[in-house]
């Protein structure tokens, strides 16, 4: 099994990188506690070519913590063993990992990179007797394993039930009972055993209709493997409103289909003019709208109303600049305005529903 492909990027000096380094543990990237692994070692340089030089491998614990320099062979490949056991380093019992670091010279190159190799320790007793695996690695499996006398086994046959390990081989059990169908209005009543599939129920009224037990689904019929299948409910809105998603979902308690507003500062849907967006699920045009006339949730106070981009005061849409609420001075205003030559000035522009504020001689006001 091929392990992690390193490209080595921490580089010494200023000579630039040797190349990549492949490190390729075998087995795989776990290492059983005291089991020998090889790791193959392969250079490229940085124009692919076979590398040359030579390595050095540590590991942070294990048989490789003193560490250990090979060379490259002619096919730019080295091969260095690890075992990781409590003989060579406690900290293998801790059955995590082990980082194993490699640092290639070619020349004046010089690259490093590391890896991590997982250690299994493997399990005292064989433990599970019907997986058909060596759990406690001592060459015996499943019933062969005295750990497993008496103990839940399998024999492959999956109309038995309840067989158990006895003189080193899995006996006893009695026949699986099949149960009701799953899906009674497609399935016959009553099931054959199949040995390497289990209960199995011939499929009937196939095309008829049934139900599924889901209000999301129309026109359930019985299929030809015995389910019970029916069309998802479309909830595509024909004829949404101005700032209602027109993709919704079918609630599956009650079958309805659900529609989500769009999100506050959204333009609605059909809008002719930019300031046209959405508040609270319904469409405004926030450059008139005394309640959101700074966006949405910015209100006018008092008795002033919001007047928009037109409003005489030199601030016109050749500016590109928004209405903003009536004033006479600041404490007609929300919270953190100012009163600026007759208008609300806004501390801030609303995300989605002003594209920015913009300072000139009308004073910080925010644009559509």
């Amino acid at each position: 099994m091929r392990g992690l492909s390193i490209v080595f990027v921490g580089v010494m000096g200023c000579s630039g990188p040797a190349g990549t380094l492949d490190l390729i543990p075998t087995p795989g990237t776990v290492s059983v506690l005291g089991t020998s692994s090889e790791i193959e070692i392969r250079a490229r340089t940085p124009e692919d070519n076979v590398g040359t030089g030579s390595v050095t491998v540590v590991s942070s614990h294990g048989s490789l913590r003193t560490p250990v320099t090979v060379q490259l062979d002619s096919f730019g490949s080295a091969f260095v063993d690890f075992t990781c056991a409590a003989t060579e380093d406690e900290r293998c019992l801790s059955g995590k990992s082990a980082t194993i670091t490699a640092v290639w010279k070619s020349g004046a190159k010089e690259a490093s990179g590391e890896t991590l190799v997982q250690i299994k320790v493997p399990a005292t007793t064989e433990g599970d007797c019907a997986d058909r695996a060596d759990n406690d690695t001592d060459g015996l499996i499943d019933c062969a394993d005295p750990d497993c006398e008496a103990g839940l086994c399998s024999d492959g046959n999956a109309c038995i039930t309840g067989k158990r390990c006895s003189q080193r081989a899995c006996v006893g059990g009695a026949p699986v009972v099949c149960g009701a169908p799953s899906e009674p209005e497609c399935m016959a009543a009553t099931a054959t055993c199949d040995p390497s599939r289990g209960c199995v129920y011939a499929a009937v009224n196939v095309g008829g209709a049934c139900s599924d037990d889901n209000p999301c689904t129309t026109g359930d019929r019985c299929s030809t493997d015995g389910r019970c299948v029916g069309t998802t409910k479309s909830c595509r809105n024909p004829s949404p409103g101005r700032c209602d998603d027109p993709n919704g979902t079918c609630n599956r308690s009650t079958g309805q289909c659900q529609y989500k507003s769009k999100s506050d500062g959204t333009q609605c849907t059909g809008a002719t003019v930019e300031s046209e967006r959405c508040c609270g699920g319904s469409c405004v045009d926030i450059s008139y709208s005394r309640g959101n006339c700074g966006g949405c949730g910015v209100a006018c106070t008092g008795s002033f109303l919001c007047n928009d981009a037109t409003y005489p005061l030199g601030c016109g849409p050749e500016l590109g600049v928004s209405g903003r609420c009536g004033c006479n001075e600041n404490s007609d205003c929300p919270p953190f305005h100012g009163c600026v030559e007759g208008r609300c000035s806004p501390s801030a522009c609303r995300a989605l529903q002003n594209r920015r504020q913009v300072s000139d001689f009308c004073a910080r006001w925010c644009e559509y």
